[in-house]
């Protein structure tokens, strides 16, 4: 930990000394620059709508990509046939960068908060679709061979045998997903809305004021950083009891 604080120290520093020659205070700012400007918004309350639009965003658009990709992933493991049939479209989807479908929810949405929350849902969805999938699929066939033994339909197989036996491969995609939508969440802002961190990150770029920038980078990468350890601890947390289920 001294270490890793000693090496962001060392580069704080190198960036203050080295802002001072020619034009590059003008295009990176300066640390004591970007700490006074995140001191301001603190302050006056500036950067805390923006960021509570981002992140209730995310949540909205995470909530609809969880929702419907572990569905999809669920009904594609436990039916080959339904599998077969939507893979393709679902591969030619997922192999579209998201930026280009930008243009095309304003046309649809509109702006404001829906495009936002669609972006960041597909941007998450994909994550949680084929993470999901690969652990459903590859569920141990002694729990099918068990379902059918017992009797059991296709959708009790499905929800009470394949779904808690890829517990551990589910909360992981779920994990990365919840990443991914607040980065598409961030994207959604930089193009269809008015409000939020990438909305403030355009605007400020517009404006030629890099110290707002780089604070807007700063407090999104704050947030991710502790989103990270937030989950992890979540994630080891949940995970050890399916675990031990999933090895029973």
């Amino acid at each position: 930990m001294f270490r890793h604080g000693f090496t962001l120290l060392f580069l704080l520093a190198a960036w203050q000394l080295g802002a001072g020659f020619g034009a590059t205070a003008y295009y990176l700012s300066t640390p004591v620059q970007v700490a006074d400007r995140l001191l301001e918004w603190s302050m006056s309350g500036y950067v805390w709508p923006h960021l509570l639009s981002t992140i209730e965003c995310s949540l909205a658009g995470f909530g609809v990509a969880a929702f419907v990709g572990t569905l999809f992933a669920l009904a594609m493991a436990s039916s080959p046939s339904f599998a077969r049939l939507l893979e393709p479209a679902l591969f030619a989807a997922f192999s579209t960068p998201k930026i280009v479908i930008a243009p095309l929810l304003i046309l649809w949405i509109g702006v404001g908060t829906l495009p936002v929350i669609a972006l960041s849902a597909l941007s998450s969805f994909f994550v949680i679709f084929y993470g999901s999938y690969g652990g459903l699929r590859d569920v141990s066939g002694s729990y099918i061979d068990t379902a059918a033994v017992l009797g059991a339909g296709y959708w009790t197989t499905a929800f009470q045998f394949r779904l808690p036996a890829a517990g551990p491969y589910i909360l992981a995609s779920l994990t990365q997903g919840l990443i991914y939508a607040f980065h598409g969440a961030i994207l959604g802002e930089m193009t269809a809305s008015d409000t939020g961190m990438g909305y403030l990150i355009v605007y400020s770029a517009t404006s030629m004021d890099a110290a707002s920038v780089l604070a807007a980078l700063a407090v999104i990468g704050a947030v991710t950083f502790g989103l990270l350890h937030l989950l992890a601890s979540a994630t080891r947390a949940l995970a050890a009891p399916l675990n031990a289920e999933a090895l029973a």
